[in-house]
Parts: C-alpha cells; sequence; structure tokens
C-alpha cells in the first residue's frame, strides 16, 4: 500500500508537517530540559517524566483524620512486567503474576509527613486561604 492510497481520501498537508515551525515548540521545550538538566542539574523530575520510563513511579498516599493530614511518600522501583487475573470477586481484576521475581513491592521512599492541623492554613468556605490578621 502507497503513501498516495492512504490520505486519498483524506485532506494532508506535508508542508505542515515538514515545516520546521510545527515542530519548534517541541524541539524548544526538550532543548530547555536538556539544558537545565545536564548544565544546571535542575528540572530533573520535568526532564525524566516526558521520558514515559516504565518504571520509577512515585505517588502519594494521603491520610486525612482528626488528628490532620499525613503524607505518605511511595515509591516502586521496577514495577510487573506481568499481570494474572485477580482470584477474589472484590479485589482488583490483574494482580502482579508472582513469577515475576524482578518486580518490586512498593516502599516509602522517605518519612510519613505529618500536618497538624492547628499549624495548617485557615480556610474559609467561600473565601479561601485566610491571612493572620483577617482571622476574626
Amino acid at each position: 500500500m502507497s503513501c498516495a492510497s492512504i490520505f486519498s481520501g483524506a485532506t494532508y498537508f506535508p508542508p505542515l508537517v515538514l515545516s520546521s515551525s510545527f515542530f519548534r515548540p517541541v524541539i524548544r521545550t526538550e532543548h530547555h530540559l536538556l539544558g537545565s538538566l545536564n548544565v544546571f542539574g535542575c528540572h530533573a523530575n520535568d526532564a525524566f517524566a516526558s521520558l514515559s520510563i516504565q518504571d520509577w513511579k512515585c505517588f502519594l498516599r494521603l491520610r486525612i483524620n482528626a488528628s490532620g493530614l499525613t503524607l505518605y511518600p511511595v515509591g516502586i522501583r521496577r514495577v510487573p512486567r506481568a499481570w494474572m487475573r485477580g482470584t477474589y470477586a472484590k479485589g482488583p481484576v490483574w494482580v502482579p503474576d508472582p513469577a515475576d521475581t524482578r518486580a518490586t513491592a512498593p516502599e516509602l521512599i522517605e518519612n510519613p509527613i505529618v500536618i497538624d492541623p492547628e499549624r495548617a492554613t485557615p480556610v474559609k468556605v467561600g473565601v479561601g486561604l485566610v491571612s493572620p490578621e483577617r482571622q476574626h
């Protein structure tokens, strides 16, 4: 099948696709991240996030209760590559295959962070953040 037959029914603009102005924003962003990471050592999270690397995933687990907010930073070094169907009706549909021995379990990447409700910035419904002078 030739390219002509693929695009015969559609409007196709090769000059738009091949022009440098079409790719310029992408190239600028990539060069900015590359330079920031390699020269200045900053924006590592942004630079690596755009690569869509399967491993090294991190997220925050939140626990909100009367004693405040607790943040649990959790990370997975290597995600499972093999999955199998879950066995419990109320459990997850897909679970990691135990035969995939290279996958790592989730672990805390640093100690939990506790935010005490007395130290949190006050917020009023419909008003937003309240400055210390206006707390009355």
